[in-house]
């Protein structure tokens, strides 16, 4: 039991704890979290779609991990934080870069956002961001990957390394 003190009656009122807490906080529901599987090689000079073909969770089962996009479920719609990022395996490149991009609903692709890494380093550079989204049912989302170094490069995949993900916002 929790006590209150309401002012307008001068009086202390009891209130259990269930309906206290009742209406607080929520679930952030639809979420998922896809990576593609194993290690994997992208042609120089071309936006590949990034083949997420495994899954940690999905609580709407709205990520297809055969044409690796994300929709957004009837009844949906709201603001996402979506996340996503892939790891080069050990190559230079003057410019890489991973891209979330929106297919609406009867309309053409739109680009979300993109992260890049230029410049030529080489090593093993992990590239990634973050995004917030507004999304409408029947939003699709998917995961563009590029480079253009000389031929076919390798990328890293698993959980830790090649994902993407998201998450409704409770607002």
């Amino acid at each position: 039991t929790i006590l209150i003190h309401d002012a307008s009656a001068s009086a202390l009122r009891k209130m259990t704890k269930a309906n206290f807490v009742s209406g607080i906080g929520g679930t952030n529901t639809p979420n998922f979290f896809a990576y593609v599987s194993s290690n994997f090689n992208i042609s120089s000079d071309t936006e590949t779609i990034l083949a997420f073909n495994a899954e940690l969770y999905d609580t709407a089962s709205a990520f297809n991990t055969s044409n690796y996009t994300f929709t957004v479920p009837s009844g949906q719609a709201g603001k996402y934080f979506l996340f996503g990022q892939t790891r080069k395996n050990n190559f230079s490149g003057t410019r890489t870069f991973i891209q979330i991009f929106k297919t609406p609903s009867g309309g053409s692709a739109a680009d979300i956002f993109i992260a890049e890494n230029s410049g030529g380093s080489d090593g093993y550079i992990t590239i990634g961001g973050s995004a917030v989204a507004n999304l409408s049912v029947g939003d699709a989302l998917q995961v563009r990957v590029y480079h253009n170094d000389s031929g076919s490069r390798g990328f890293f995949g698993d959980a830790t390394n090649t994902f993407f993900g998201g998450y409704k916002l409770i607002e």
